[in-house]
């Protein structure tokens, strides 16, 4: 039940990562150590390396604070 309620919430409110080249990613921001963030979508997790970010749009539920 949990894991659908995430990942309703997930499609619904996402963190959205913009990439320099100007890529978008919508997800949940599980880590950033300021070298690579982790971005879990709803069938995968990406690693991005964090030089390549320009911003990162929190939505209102994101996982960090």
């Amino acid at each position: 039940m949990h894991s659908l309620l995430a990942a309703a919430l997930l499609s619904i409110l996402p963190d959205i990562v913009v990439l320099k080249n100007g890529y978008r990613f919508e997800g949940a921001v599980a880590s950033d150590d300021g070298a690579i963030l982790v971005l879990r979508r709803r069938f995968d997790e990406i690693h991005i390396d964090r030089t390549e970010v320009a911003k990162v749009e929190k939505g209102p539920l994101s996982w960090e604070e």
